[in-house]
């Protein structure tokens, strides 16, 4: 009996995070240029605690660099954002919140976790 070949692996892609955003418009210049030079699969924004229009306002003047360029937008925290200001799902801190927050989400929104120790 012959053995299937092993298909080959898919290349490694980026997943970057951002500091947390004080200036939208100078970040999506840089993304711009980085997106363009690597295979980066999702970014992770960090944002500013304030109000949520500001955040959604800042994800919307992020949205285009990153999403354009074929990466997911993913906002740190959250989740009560992320249809609003277009992001692509939302990265959050433990089961309990991931449990809170996907039936929200789900099934058109990405759901990251961390903080499972």
């Amino acid at each position: 009996m012959a053995t299937k070949p092993v298909p080959p692996r898919p290349a490694p892609r980026l997943y970057l995070a951002t500091p947390p955003v004080d200036e939208p418009s100078r970040l999506a210049a840089e993304l711009t240029e980085l997106l363009a030079a690597a295979d980066v699969a999702a970014v992770l924004v960090r944002l500013r605690e304030t109000d949520p229009r500001s955040m959604i306002c800042t994800i919307k003047a992020l949205a285009p660099a990153i999403q354009n360029a074929g990466a997911a937008l993913l906002i740190d925290g959250h989740p009560d954002i992320v249809a609003r200001a277009g992001a692509d799902g939302a990265h959050l801190t433990g089961v309990a919140a991931m449990e809170e927050a996907a039936p929200a989400l789900k099934p058109d929104r990405i759901v990251g976790v961390g903080g499972l120790a």
